[in-house]
């Protein structure tokens, strides 16, 4: 049975910051409202374009700023530093965004705080720097093509996600030849393209990952429950049967998974089971934490 979200009272946030070596090289919590305060805001759409998040700090410790200097000085060696953000209710967490750092921030003076800026998102910097395929290969299967793609944009496959989604497809182990002179965002679209219509591909936390736009097909584990006792705020049900709703803030909700929409009649909005089209999130340790989805009626594969 689908999953219903437990919300409570207080606000939970902690993030992690990774150098260019992979070690973390700073990490902090607030799971009680009673640490310093943290703000964020996500955005997370179901396409190629990088989600991107921006993360506030305030008050943090001078030390803690200038370990952000420290890893803003050594971009372009080794791998991006990434920012892992996690929230949650009541001293859980669960992770919300996790992604490439392109901006920080150390010092934003605001009054009589000192506000630490962190900007990230997935896939954005190889995105934009990436604009040639080092290695070429005439013909391979549509998963090589796709693995390789996301080596070069130096970028994880998904492989738990995207083995059974290539694999729903007819053209799953056909060979496909891939023409001199492809960019690694070439090759996707057509490694995408070539496993049927409506395939295509997106980035995820940091990974690349395969999905069909007329299934659930980023589906992991069961859809969650979306009522007003798990949070449900409001809803508007759009003539095209898809379905707008705000609601307090469950980061299992994200681009791709299943959802059920219940009314205060315990009756379904929309279709019983909706795929999330989008979804972003705002809030801070202080306040609220809360989301705003757009979710569409959609086979289960």
């Amino acid at each position: 049975m689908p999953v219903l979200f437990p919300i409570f009272l207080g606000v939970a946030a902690e993030f992690t910051v990774t150098g260019n070596l992979g070690i973390p090289v700073l990490m902090y919590s607030n799971l009680d409202g009673q640490g310093l305060r943290m703000e964020w805001e996500c955005d997370l759409t179901l396409t190629r374009t990088a989600n991107t998040a921006t993360l506030r700090i305030f008050n943090l410790g001078l030390p803690q700023r200038k370990i952000l200097e420290a890893v803003m000085a050594v971009v372009g060696f080794g791998k991006p530093p990434v920012c892992e953000l996690k929230i949650g209710w009541d001293g859980k967490t669960f992770r919300l965004m996790q992604g490439q750092i392109w901006k920080i921030r150390p010092e934003v003076y605001e009054e009589n705080d000192t506000v630490t800026e962190i900007e990230f998102g997935d896939g954005l910097v190889a995105m934009r720097t990436v604009t040639g395929y080092p290695k070429q290969v005439t013909l391979t299967l549509v998963q090589a093509m796709v693995a390789s793609a996301a080596l070069a944009m130096g970028l994880e496959l998904d492989v738990v996600q995207a083995t059974p989604i290539i694999a729903s497809s007819p053209n799953a182990f056909r060979l496909m030849n891939i023409p001199p002179g492809l960019t690694p965002r070439d090759q996707m679209d057509l490694a995408a393209s070539g496993l049927g219509d409506g395939y295509d591909w997106g980035i995820r936390n940091n990974r690349i990952v395969i999905f069909n736009r007329g299934l659930l097909t980023l589906i992991v584990g069961l859809p969650n429950i979306i009522a007003p006792e798990s949070g449900l705020l409001s809803y508007t049900v759009e003539t095209n049967g898809s379905v707008g709703f705000e609601a307090m803030a469950n980061p299992g909700v994200e681009p791709g998974t299943g959802v059920s929409i219940i009314d205060r009649f315990k009756k379904p909005v929309g279709q019983p089971l909706m795929r999330v089209e989008s979804a972003s999130f705002s809030g801070n340790t202080h306040g609220e934490s809360s989301m705003s989805v757009v979710a569409r009626p959609l086979s289960l594969l």
